[in-house]
């Protein structure tokens, strides 16, 4: 399948200077990497893949004493680095290892501005190079050691082709004029940041299927809650592979005294039951008897305001805009302008250039291709929304008030 092409395991912290020796000074390079979210109650990178022409390089992450010499190559912007889909890669290297990726080329926005049909990586190289990837351990255990053969085989596939793939995107791209703007779109992605949330006292009050709960059922959510979280971090899993949301809510609503009643809401011969089936009913008593007061639930980001009474109109007519767009570009709707660019678009009113590159949410790209017709949009919108004038209402009262013969 990778023909003659030498896989190399990097599992010491020599190996790893010796393969970013061969890495540095290439025009591009293409990445990947592999975690245990899955698996484990705090998630981490475990593996990066790494191909370069002529050979594929799978890092230990858990083997190499650090990433330093590898950190230094991947914030270089000089050096292209060819992902897929590479959102998660991005804050994931941030979060790990405060590495920032810099010089990215994202194949899924290359493909996205292609309009192609699937954007999958095994699509891809399937419809391009008729390759077949292998998927079996999409849900792997990274962090488990020792690697196989066939898990390094595996790991090789999201790399081995992303080299080749980046040529024929950027080819069609070029043709289709929208290089700079994927370029762009590249650049924005490399800000991303972890959004994990940080610890909050009201958490628990976010779990699904719990709203509505009176104070008891609160207190008793807090105790299940708490206890399913000391039970993931002892047994390194994650919290919804430990105790399930909907049976944390049915016990805060239920409050069960004992393990019959609980057997009600929970299959009496599961492992669930077995494993903290006692437990449980007695977090029960114990959330009953808390009197710690209660938090607030965390807060949830407000969405902007909507705008004047012109706004309303106004994002209706960008969306039927964009509709036409679509057809004349050929790119999906959230390219060419998402609903919330729209939205915010329709929020501000912009009536100058300056006024629409002032909004974040808009690309460069995107003012400099859509910004003329944007604003015509919105002119229009606030025209349509214009109150008429006195004589106008006057002339309309008139023709539709009754006869005298009525």
């Amino acid at each position: 399948m990778f023909g003659d092409v030498p896989l190399v395991l990097v599992d010491s912290d020599e190996k790893l200077v010796n393969a970013v020796d061969a890495m540095r000074g290439l025009p591009a390079i293409a990445v990947d990497l592999e975690a245990d979210s899955f698996h484990h109650y705090r998630e981490k990178v475990c593996l990066i893949q790494v191909s370069i022409p002529g050979t594929d390089y799978v890092i230990d992450t858990l083997a190499v004493s650090g990433l330093d010499p590898l950190a230094t190559l991947l914030s270089d912007p000089d050096q292209i680095k060819v992902l897929h889909g590479c959102d998660y890669d991005v804050v994931s290297l941030k979060r790990d290892y405060g590495i920032h990726l810099h010089g990215l080329f994202d194949t899924m926005i290359g493909a996205q501005f292609l309009n192609l049909p699937r954007l999958g990586l095994a699509d891809l190289l399937s419809s391009t190079f008729a390759v077949g990837l292998d998927k079996r351990f999409q849900r792997h255990d990274w962090a488990r050691r020792p690697l196989l053969d066939v898990h390094l085989e595996y790991a090789r596939g999201d790399t081995h082709w992303l080299l080749a793939m980046r040529e024929v995107l950027q080819y069609r791209l070029a043709r289709a004029g929208w290089v700079d703007a994927v370029a762009e779109e590249c650049r924005l992605l490399e800000k991303r940041e972890w959004q994990g949330r940080t610890p909050d006292p009201g958490d628990f009050l976010r779990t699904k299927g719990a709203t509505g709960l009176d104070q008891a059922g609160n207190r008793v959510l807090r105790a299940v809650y708490e206890y399913r979280e000391s039970q993931g971090k002892s047994m390194d899993r994650p919290v919804f592979k430990v105790i399930p949301d909907q049976v944390l809510a049915a016990v805060a609503r239920r409050r069960p005294v004992d393990l019959d009643e609980l057997g009600t809401l929970v299959r009496r011969s599961s492992g669930l039951m077995r494993q903290h089936g006692t437990a449980l009913v007695n977090a029960v008593a114990v959330g009953l008897a808390d009197d710690r007061p209660m938090p607030k639930a965390p807060a949830r980001k407000k969405p902007r305001s909507v705008g004047g009474p012109a706004s309303a109109p106004v994002v209706e007519r960008l969306k039927t805009w964009r509709s036409r767009q679509v057809k004349k570009d050929n790119l999906p709707p959230a390219i060419i302008g998402s609903n919330a660019v729209l939205k915010e678009v329709a929020r501000v009113l912009p009536r100058t250039p300056a006024e629409l590159e002032a909004i974040p949410e808009l690309r460069s790209w995107q003012v400099e291709r859509y910004g003329a017709q944007l604003l015509q949009v919105v002119a229009e919108g606030l025209e349509e929304a214009k109150p008429q004038s006195k004589s106008k209402r006057r002339r309309r009262r008139r023709k539709t008030a009754p006869s005298s013969s009525e």
